[in-house]
């Protein structure tokens, strides 16, 4: 996902009916080495798990403090499927204008996504809109794409959202098209890991 020349973002907010949760939980873990408030990222956990809720998939959350002098330990997930995504300080200095990336194995297994702090600080100063917004919709454009979603042309899963779009984010008015609630609610996924791993 890039920002653009207005500032570009990805947008959430989702539809879908049937629950992807009746057969399992998704279990996603959040590695926080920027140190982020613990409110932008509990309130960027309530709007990514409605997003996928609403597409059809439940999902449990765990947010694990990498700080150096942080005391809290957190629980990975032993079982079921587990999707890992790490919140960093600052952007990789190969993202060139990525806001995040997700790293998948050349056979399509989910390995890791990132999510760049300081660039959606720069885009919520740039819009006006809360961090927290900003940053779950960055979890959940690269969250999608471990779950095999590539970009499309409207939804949550476009690469280079404008302004206009970011607005209508935060009202609510965005989501996922309806092709790709129905892969998010299709995708069997796997544990994270592998040497082997291609960015998108």
């Amino acid at each position: 996902m890039r920002i653009g020349m207005l500032g570009k973002a990805v947008m959430c907010i989702a539809a879908g009916t049937s629950s992807w949760g009746a057969r399992e939980r998704l279990n996603v873990v959040i590695f926080d080495y920027a140190e982020t408030p613990g409110e932008t990222l509990n309130k960027a956990v309530v709007i990514t798990r409605g997003l996928f809720r609403a597409a059809g998939v439940e999902t449990d959350w765990t947010v694990c403090r990498m700080a150096k002098d942080h005391k809290t330990t957190c629980e990975i997930p032993l079982t079921g499927t587990w999707l890992k995504s790490v919140v960093l300080a600052e952007a990789d200095r190969h993202a060139r204008e990525a806001m995040g990336k997700a790293l998948v194995t050349r056979t399509g297994e989910p390995v890791v996504s990132y999510v760049f702090f300081d660039r959606a600080v720069a885009l919520a100063k740039h819009t006006g809109q809360p961090i927290h917004l900003v940053v779950a919709c960055v979890l959940a454009h690269e969250i999608g794409h471990l779950m095999g979603l590539r970009h499309t042309s409207s939804g949550v899963m476009q690469a280079d959202l404008g302004q206009r779009e970011i607005f209508e984010a935060a009202q609510d008015r965005l989501q996922f098209t309806a092709q790709d609630a129905q892969r998010l609610r299709d995708f069997g996924g796997s544990r994270p890991g592998g040497a082997d791993a291609a960015g998108r």
